[in-house]
Parts: C-alpha cells; structure tokens; sequence
C-alpha cells in the first residue's frame, strides 16, 4: 500500500457523508479481506457512530461478511459500559448492536479496573491478539498495524484523547496509555498513541461541523507555515526538538510523506482548496493532535 495518498472528499448533506462513509468502507474491507481472514477496525466515540448509520442498512450492511471484523476504540472513558459517557455503549447501541459481529471479536476496556490499570490491560490484549496473527505488525515501525481507524476530530483538534498541548504527545513507546486530567470531561480515559494510529493501514478521519474544520484548517495553516520557516532558515534539529516539533524537522529532511488517509467532511466546501495542501510532506504535531499515517522515503 506504500505510496498511496490522502484522499479529500466532500458531500453536500449530513445523509451523502454517511452513504460515502460506508461505501469507502465496504470498499476497504472488500479489498483488503481479498488478501487475508480478519478485518480489525478501530472506532471512535463522539459523532462518528451516527455518521456510519448508513453501514447497518441495505444495500451494504449485506456486502460485509460481519463474522471477519475486530473491532477496537481508539481511546474509551474510564467508566461502566452502561455509562451515559461510554464509547462502547455508544458504538453498542447505534452500531454494533446491529450488525452479526461475534461478541467475543469486539475487544471493549476492561471497566473493572483504574484507568492505568485499564491501559496496561488493553495494550497486553492487543499484544496477544498480535501474537496469534489477529492484528498485524506494521514492518517498519513494529506498532500494530490495524486495518482502518474511523476516527472523529474534536472543537479543539484533539484526535483520540490526545489533547493539543499535552505530554501524551510525547509518548513514543507504548501502544496504550491513560489521562486523568483531560481537558474534556469526563477527565480519566485511555487511548491508543499517536505511534499506534499512525501504523494504521488505512485512517477515515470524519470531519463534520464547523468548529471540526476550523481545527483542521488551523492546523494545516500552522504546518505549512513551520515547514515553510524550517526551509528558509535551515531550522536546526536541536531547536525544533526543544520546541517539541522535532518530528516535523525529520520529515522534512527526510522526505515523509502522507498515505492512506481519507478525510470525509461535509459542510466545508470553503476549506476544501485549504484542506488539499495537507498533501505536502509533513508530520503533524503539537497544535493540533490529528497525525496520520506517513512513511520515510
């Protein structure tokens, strides 16, 4: 899949989005369960569960084979599953109660335990799920390689529970980790790392509403201008580290470069020429917490 680009795609209606959300991922699954038995995606919370409404009715709800999904989420609130603030029971009552997955294929949090305790028992699944060959390796950077993440995008950029500004940024060696002081309520969660959700095969970042694309047009302005600063003045790599923006530095130098990701949005029409510059080699973050996928050529 090395060299496939970021994909763009605009709809009209809050019902085109949802009926393009599921035909791209019928189209995944059917490509990609071509070449092997498991299909593992990982699910947000927030608007994106009443966004894939359309993947439960006909035509494409009978175009999967439902029994090859593993459903993941890339971060969960450290509640009860029957809590109001629960992804899972979010994604249980508008999704998954409505299509045929196995019950023992859906890999929600262990709501029993702390929210350290929790991560540290999510990761070990995952490590497991890797180990028997549910979940693959990505083979350069050795985080789990999961098929495709539908992902939402929150008021202030914030992807996962990774929060513009904060030190889970930083993390480059887990594959899950917790947060207790998040800036949204309700304040303790876990949540997949950026190294995780860049390894992905394939990223949908769904982005709907106003404020959402504002996040995203400020972040891709913010990129562009860092990368246009680190070109004139031969930014040093000492100096973009200490501020955090390191790994902008190293794609720059070392040609990176955005694949596989697909940014389906409504109600953004005017951004769309803005949106489109994303394609220039870059890694985001620090201001705004939306990374995809990228490779070092």
């Amino acid at each position: 899949m090395a060299g496939e680009k970021k994909d763009v795609r605009i709809f009209e209606t809050d019902d085109e989005l949802s009926d393009g959300l599921a035909k791209y991922t019928v189209e995944i699954f059917r490509k990609l369960t071509q070449q092997k038995s498991n299909f593992t995606v990982v699910l947000s919370g927030g608007y994106l569960i009443q966004k894939l409404r359309k993947l439960v009715e006909p035509p494409y709800v009978d175009e999967i084979d439902w029994s090859k999904w593993h459903v993941f989420w890339v971060d969960e609130r450290v509640v009860m599953k029957d809590d109001p603030d629960s992804n899972y029971r979010l994604a249980n009552e508008g999704f998954l109660s409505k299509v045929p997955i196995p019950p023992a294929q859906i890999y929600a949090i262990n709501d029993n335990l702390d929210a350290e305790g929790a991560a540290d028992d999510y990761e070990a699944k995952v490590k497991e799920l890797v180990e028997h060959g549910v979940v693959d390796v990505s083979p350069h950077t050795k985080f789990p390689r999961f098929d495709l993440m539908l992902l939402g995008i929150g008021h202030d950029g914030h992807l996962a529970s990774l929060f513009p500004n904060h030190e889970l940024l930083q993390e480059k060696e887990k594959w899950v980790t917790f947060i207790k002081d998040s800036p949204k309520p309700p304040p303790v969660r876990i949540t997949f790392t950026f190294p995780v959700i860049n390894a992905s095969a394939y990223i949908f970042m769904v982005v709907a509403g106003t404020a959402e694309v504002d996040a995203v047009k400020k972040a891709v302005e913010v990129i562009l201008n860092y990368l246009n600063f680190i070109n004139v003045v031969n930014w040093p790599k000492e100096r973009g580290e200490e501020l955090g923006i390191g790994d902008i530095w190293k794609s720059t130098k070392r040609r990176g470069t955005l694949r596989n990701v697909t940014y389906i949005t409504d109600d953004i029409r005017r951004e769309a020429q803005t949106m489109s510059l994303i394609d220039h080699p870059n890694v985001v973050k620090g201001y705004c917490s939306f990374v995809v996928e990228h490779s070092f050529g």
